[in-house]
């Protein structure tokens, strides 16, 4: 309902930046080791983030849900996918993953 738009990027180095709407400036807003990014990537990898669709949930109707659009690049390659919650065509896999990128940023907030 309150159409609120964050943007978080998690670089190579650990350095977290969040982006507080559309059209904000990205601030430094923590850091984890680069040792914890790219777990965090290998367990990407792991679930088939790579090899999922680009979009799920387009045809699901949920006005209240969260929206995410999630852009991963590993090795020169750059996969990006987007989902809502409770999309009924998302695999189980997406979920994990979302829940791996939130422990991530969970341990710097």
């Amino acid at each position: 309902l309150a159409g609120t738009s964050q943007v978080w990027t998690i670089y190579a180095d650990g350095t977290l930046t969040l982006a507080d709407g559309p059209e904000a400036t990205a601030l430094e807003v923590g850091n984890v080791t680069a040792e914890q990014v790219s777990a965090l990537v290998t367990g990407l990898d792991g679930l088939g983030f790579f090899q999922m669709q680009a979009a799920y949930g387009a045809n699901d109707n949920c006005a209240d849900c969260f929206q995410y659009t999630v852009t991963v690049t590993n090795g020169g390659v750059t996969k990006t996918v987007t989902t809502q919650d409770a999309a009924s065509d998302a695999p189980p896999e997406l979920a994990q993953a979302l829940d791996l990128i939130q422990a991530l940023l969970n341990t710097t907030i």
